[in-house]
């Protein structure tokens, strides 16, 4: 079951309670479109993980959603604030045509990252050590939940 810690007025974030280190953002954006697209925006990735030993490629593609059409980049670097082993894993659509008929959607998964509920509540230092999932149970269950998306029905 996840668990909804944070809020904006746009943005959506979810944690697991079992794996707190293992967190979902939701996204949608009505008013700002982007003039590339992930894949567009690829050249500038490769070049920050070509400066990284710790970062990698691990998959990337097209993912056809009911009403979406979406780009997804899975990655293997290492996440703050202590630089533990983990994975962030992206997913765009609408990005270059974002509008309130087509808002742009971004979903995004960290795997070891320090979510508020790892600080500790006086100090605000984190706890996690190493990331809750190995890549293999982390990519399975990116690829479970990111096929949940899709638009409300009459939404756009």
């Amino acid at each position: 079951m996840l668990g909804q810690f944070s809020v904006s007025r746009n943005k959506r974030v979810f944690t697991l309670p079992q794996t707190p280190d293992v967190t979902f953002e939701f996204r949608t954006d009505t008013n700002i479109a982007d003039r590339k697209s992930l894949f567009q925006r690829g050249d500038e990735i490769n070049a920050i993980i070509s400066q990284s030993d710790d970062m990698k490629t691990l998959r990337k593609g097209v993912v056809n959603l009911p009403g979406l059409k979406a780009e997804k980049w899975l990655l293997s670097m290492p996440q703050l604030p202590k630089d533990i082993p983990g994975h962030r894993f992206r997913l765009e659509a609408n990005t270059t045509i974002g509008s309130t008929k087509t808002p742009a959607v971004t979903l995004e998964m960290d795997n070891g990252t320090s979510s508020i509920y790892m600080q500790d509540k006086e100090t605000g230092v984190t706890n996690v050590e190493k990331a809750s999932l190995s890549v293999g149970e982390a990519m399975a269950f990116w690829d479970v939940i990111s096929r949940t998306l899709r638009p409300r029905p009459g939404a756009f």
